[in-house]
């Protein structure tokens, strides 16, 4: 289970590539990702 943080989900949805959306990219496919409640608002 992994738990990426707000600035990780903001570049993977603004679409913009670093290492850690790479992996987040790779994890949403392996692996179970959870977003936590605030994350989520600050979204």
């Amino acid at each position: 289970m992994i738990l990426a943080d707000t600035s990780v989900w903001i570049d993977y949805l603004n679409r913009q590539i670093t290492p850690q959306t790479d992996l987040l990219d790779s994890c949403l496919i392996a692996v179970t990702v959870v977003m936590g409640d605030l994350i989520f608002l600050e979204i």
